[in-house]
């Protein structure tokens, strides 16, 4: 295992040396450009010498998910909505923030933002014996769930210049004063099935998107008209 260790380090090392000086997370001495050592200082250590000071590189630093302001959005795809907004059934005891989502090339929107509420998987596991209990342990028991029950409740809210109302091929409708659209879709297993309710509302600069996935509620709380009121809820917060 050491030696696998050693290698994969080589590795990560040559390739940066491929890189130069501009990578994060190389140290630069104090005095600037003209006193950037080689790539050789910086990345080998001398016998006895001192190891520079690097900060760590966390996955993501370089090519961070694109924020509101970064792609001239009108309006936080993460704090526009709050979690007040939503059904008190989907709410998190503990309120998650939302979190930015990656942006694919060729994705048609600039930025996007999730929201998630989805619930443990709980499931039967046997209970190991005690040694100094001679008394059998009670069994472990689940929650019993509806058939077709799924734990996922997400909510995307993105923003783009490449969506529309028209573009999306749902049912036309006005949200806010705003022209809208919406449109139910079914993804998942063969037994599982969980709805999707897409709405684009359309704004004085670009659009905005919300697609909601309910499994978790989805016998007691109709998909697209939540995500009607939510899509509604941020046109009305928004120019």
């Amino acid at each position: 295992m050491r030696k696998t260790t050693i290698a994969l380090s080589m590795v990560v090392l040559t390739a940066l040396a491929g890189c130069g000086p501009q990578i994060k997370g190389v140290a630069e001495p104090a005095g600037g450009a003209a006193a950037v050592p080689s790539i050789g200082d910086i990345l080998i250590q001398a016998p006895g010498g001192p190891r520079p000071e690097r900060p760590k590189i966390r996955l993501g630093d370089q090519v961070p998910p694109p924020d509101w302001k970064s792609v001239g959005a009108p309006f936080d795809t993460c704090t526009t909505l709050k979690w007040e907004d939503f059904p008190q059934e989907a709410r998190p005891k503990q309120p998650k923030p939302p979190e930015l989502q990656v942006v694919r090339k060729g994705d048609p929107y600039k930025t996007a933002c999730r929201f998630h509420a989805n619930e443990s998987i709980s499931f039967d596991a046997p209970t190991p014996p005690d040694p100094n209990n001679p008394a059998p342990p009670p069994p472990r028991t689940t929650e019993q769930k509806p058939p077709g029950w799924s734990p996922m409740f997400e909510v995307t809210v993105v923003w783009g210049t490449d969506i529309s109302p028209e573009g999306l091929g749902g049912t036309t409708t006005t949200l806010a004063g705003k022209p809208a659209a919406f449109k139910e879709t079914q993804t998942g297993g063969t037994a599982v099935k969980d709805p999707f309710c897409t709405v684009i509302v359309k704004l004085g600069n670009g659009s905005a998107g919300l697609q909601l996935r309910n499994g978790r509620f989805k016998t007691t709380m109709n998909t697209c008209e939540t995500a009607k009121k939510l899509a509604e809820t941020l046109a009305s917060r928004v120019q």
